[in-house]
């Protein structure tokens, strides 16, 4: 006498297999990690985690620490970076300060690039500039979004935007979407 599956877990036996063997071959599965970020840190290859030397900036946790679902947790200070969004994170303010992204006027605080879920939370954005040059030059001083960007808890003030030339696409102080964009309680 033979099993007989329902038709839906036929279907889905061969997934289950590779999964399987997945798992089986590498003996975990992914998760995503938590990294730390405070003023006190040093950026090295081996920092960020839990219990360990936390990072020293948010641009080298993001592009050499995490991978695509990790969460950022950002201590009290002020960082002045122009941080660039390559993959889907989260970036949290901690602690009982505030974590400033300061751009010190020297670009674009925070960029999300298109096809990346970003959530930023417990944050401030702030001293963005970006000068439009061009007929053909948008985005924002604060955050320019062409991904999925969600705000929690944050504020986004004191960035500027200058024009020398009458631009024919859109550009923002504060905040430039042409993704996808939820805000809640900011």
């Amino acid at each position: 006498m033979s099993l007989q599956l329902p038709g839906f877990l036929r279907r889905a036996l061969p997934s289950v297999r590779a999964l399987t063997l997945i798992i089986f071959l590498t003996g975990t599965v992914a998760s995503a990690s938590t990294f730390h970020v405070a003023k006190t840190g040093v950026d090295s290859a081996s920092c960020g985690y839990s219990g360990g030397k936390p990072c020293r900036t948010i641009q080298y946790t993001v592009s050499k620490r995490a991978i695509s679902g990790d969460l950022v947790l950002i201590s009290p200070g002020i960082y002045p970076e122009l941080i660039v969004l390559d993959k889907n994170l989260t970036l949290k303010g901690t602690g009982s300060g505030e974590a400033i992204l300061d751009g010190k006027l020297a670009g674009t605080v925070v960029t999300v690039q298109g096809g990346i879920i970003v959530t930023l939370e417990n944050l401030i954005i702030q001293n963005g500039s970006l000068n439009i040059t061009s007929e053909f030059q948008g985005g924002a001083g604060g955050i320019n979004n062409s991904g999925t960007l969600t705000i929690i808890k944050s504020l986004i003030w004191k960035n500027h935007i200058s024009s020398t030339s009458g631009s024919l696409v859109p550009f923002a102080g504060g905040l430039l979407n042409e993704g996808i964009l939820t805000i809640k309680e900011s």
